[in-house]
């Protein structure tokens, strides 16, 4: 499933006049109905409304990505607006957000996180979301999707192509533990910026870095790996551990009595979501 694959022109609005939160709703929920994404818009609003009330969808950073699952979804689809000055989403951050897109989804599955796992991925370049900022026409978006996606995700190995074992790299092992109280997006945020930091400042060390979030199990909350809400509401969070070779100290690592507090922490957490409820 590509991007730009979810995306049509009609559905797209550059420097849109919205002003408040609920114009930029307003907005993004006419852009799906007028590119035939939804059956029935007054029931699709509410379910983003409703997903908005467990909390926001704003990533910080000027992007916010509501999305919701709903009968009223025709198909899996994408809307999306740019808003020059941006508005106020409240955001972590408590930047304005003036790139926003809008997930629509079927209730079966979670395409939803696919779409939303493989979008924040790409939103983490800087460049990328001022090049989206700044284009001038529907079309001009989606080439810029297109092409930052082609770079992010290359063409799979064809079935053909006879691939050879590799001995595993040697040098440093990290483990990373991420946890977001507001959604899982940021979990997607937290994993891409780790392994740019893996290659960029453990070069010699993690080579070959490829870290991914795993999707909560059911009756977890998705807000990320470590994570869990109780009953009463009380939040645990996981630490990070890094393990390097026997008798030596891991880049960025922690001692070994703050890996195990990581870990309890961790558990907690996977206890704790089971009374809690699960936000995507």
């Amino acid at each position: 499933m590509k991007i730009k694959d979810l995306l049509s022109p009609r559905a797209i609005r550059l420097n849109a006049p919205a002003e408040s939160k609920s114009q930029a709703i307003d907005a993004l929920v006419e852009l799906h109905a007028a590119a035939g994404n939804l059956t029935d818009p007054s029931a699709y609003k509410a379910a983003i409304l409703a997903r908005e009330g467990q909390g926001t969808t704003a990533i910080g950073e000027g992007i916010a990505v509501p999305h919701a699952k709903s009968d009223s979804v025709a198909h899996a689809a994408l809307a999306a607006m740019t808003v020059p000055g941006g508005v106020d989403y409240d955001a972590p951050d408590g930047k304005p957000s003036s790139l926003l897109f809008m997930i629509a989804a079927p209730p079966d599955g979670d395409v939803h996180l696919e779409i939303l796992s493989r979008l924040m991925v790409m939103l983490m370049e800087p460049e990328f979301c001022d090049r989206l900022r700044g284009a001038k026409t529907a079309e001009e978006f989606i080439e810029i999707i297109d092409a930052q996606e082609r770079a992010k995700y290359p063409e799979e190995t064809p079935e053909d192509t006879v691939v050879t074992a590799q001995a595993a790299p040697k040098g440093y092992r990290i483990l990373a533990v991420t946890a977001c109280p507001t959604g899982i997006a940021h979990t997607y945020m937290a994993a891409e910026a780790l392994e740019k930091a893996g290659r960029r400042d453990l070069i010699g060390y993690t080579k070959h870095c490829l870290i991914r979030p795993v999707p909560p199990r059911p009756g977890e909350t998705s807000a990320g790996g470590g994570h869990g809400t109780g009953k009463k509401g009380g939040k645990a969070h996981g630490g990070a551990a890094g393990k390097g070779p026997k008798g030596s100290k891991g880049h960025g690592g922690m001692s070994r009595a703050q890996n195990a507090a990581g870990r309890n922490r961790a558990a907690q957490g996977r206890q704790g979501a089971n009374g809690g409820g699960r936000r995507n």
